[in-house]
């Protein structure tokens, strides 16, 4: 294995920020929930709900809390 590349880094973190987001999303809607309704289970405010839906960086324990909520955890969503 060689050496990463900075570029390669960055654009692994955005395609796992974009799973992440659309994971969230697509549970959230199965689960009929809006999202405040998922901020509000989740004990997180309704803009970080946004956030992560939109590809952006939060708190690994702020996203391991929605996700739990969405019967899921951050290591087998």
């Amino acid at each position: 294995m060689g050496i990463v590349t900075e570029h390669e880094l960055t654009k692994s973190v955005i395609d796992t920020k974009s799973k992440v987001s659309q994971y969230v999303s697509k549970k959230r809607r199965e689960k009929g929930l809006s999202t405040y309704e998922l901020a509000k289970q989740s004990g997180v405010d309704w803009s970080t709900v946004k956030n992560i839906e939109n590809g952006k960086t939060v708190k690994i324990d702020v996203l391991s809390r929605v996700i739990k909520v969405l019967g899921g955890n951050i290591f087998f969503m």
